[in-house]
């Protein structure tokens, strides 16, 4: 089996139209005292793709929310990657205004009262250890990769459990999960977050980076037709995480990796001639493929080809009819996007 790439599957999303030359950020690598140091983000990426108020303002809602948490998401990654962190040892001040917005997140949860839905564990005072935590490891220097996503997992976890989202025997899943995926780091980035709700579009930007959210949950949430308090919730996020990466890691084995970021780059581009409406319904549905099923672009192409079109490709999706015109209205628009990058042939 041939080893991946890591530069090349890490960065693929954003090397691919975006030399790191031309970015004009400092080098992490040249200042120790700091991790995430300036603006790394593409300003063509900022001011589009990326400027949730620029959606906004043209009439979309939340299905956009969360698009300026990117931006730092791919900064804090880059400068992760590019400066040889290492990811037990190297303290992140990124981390340290995160953990008082996070702990702060977690208390307006129990000042709601929400977690007396919860049935089983629930534990107040874990919610003080954890600041107590989070204070000594700000002032000895030490909010390391490692410890942030264990202090959030503990932060979810203090919620206890609904029992709805997972068995009590599948509960302790989390950490070995992320065990594995941790060993990936730099090349993946596990980024917990206060998960006041995101729209797909943040997920579709996210495409091929391998900088995958958990979101840290205040309060049960329905998801796939079922009640999850925050520790099920994240840890339906890990195994979305899990689920993405072993696909980028195909991608990359297999040789269709630049395929798969060519047709990202350009699908997204695309979505930028459509009307509001029209767009919401194709980035929903490319949501629906790419991080629900984890099939992503290539995939659906095959997918269509050996499903003889549209109807088969829609069958295979197993979605209710509701649906249906999402991902048919994606589809179009992929093999719109393909037929382009092939020249126009059929």
């Amino acid at each position: 089996m041939k080893t991946p790439n890591r530069t090349v599957v890490a960065l693929a999303l954003l090397w691919a139209q975006f030399p790191p030359g031309t970015w004009g950020a400092p080098d992490p690598c040249k200042d120790a005292d700091r991790v995430l140091g300036g603006s790394r983000t593409p300003d063509s990426w900022r001011s589009g793709l990326l400027n949730e108020a620029k959606f906004r303002a043209k009439g979309h809602g939340d299905e956009v929310k969360g698009l300026d948490r990117v931006s730092e998401w791919i900064d804090l990654a880059d400068a992760l990657r590019r400066g040889g962190v290492e990811r037990d040892r190297r303290h992140i001040p990124f981390f340290e205004q995160l953990s008082v917005q996070h702990l702060e997140f977690a208390r307006s949860g129990v000042r709601a009262k929400s977690v007396g839905r919860f049935e089983e564990g629930f534990d107040p005072k874990a919610l003080d250890d954890l600041e107590e935590e989070a204070r000594d490891h700000r002032a000895e220097g030490s909010m390391t990769y490692s410890w942030w996503w264990r202090w959030n997992f503990r932060l979810a976890k203090a919620y206890g459990y609904l029992g709805t989202g997972a068995s009590p025997s599948s509960r302790d899943r989390f950490p070995l999960d992320c065990s594995l995926l941790e060993e990936k780091f730099p090349a993946v980035v596990l980024m917990p977050f206060s998960d006041d709700g995101v729209g797909c579009f943040v997920f579709n930007r996210l495409h091929l980076s391998r900088i995958y959210p958990l979101g840290l949950a205040n309060e049960s949430k329905m998801v796939h037709r079922m009640r999850m308090s925050p520790i099920e919730y994240m840890n339906h996020d890990v195994s979305h995480a899990d689920m993405a990466d072993l696909s980028v890691l195909r991608l990359d084995r297999e040789d269709r990796l630049e395929r798969e970021t060519r047709l990202h780059l350009s699908l997204l581009a695309e979505l930028d001639d459509l009307p509001k409406g029209e767009r919401n319904m194709v980035e929903d549905g490319f949501f629906k493929i790419s991080h629900e099923l984890g099939i992503g672009l290539t995939g659906s192409l095959d997918m269509l080809a050996a499903k003889a079109g549209m109807d088969g490709f829609l069958d295979s999706a197993h979605y209710s009819s509701e649906d249906e015109e999402k991902l048919r209205l994606f589809a179009e628009t992929l093999l719109r996007v393909d037929r382009r990058l092939r020249g126009g042939k059929p």
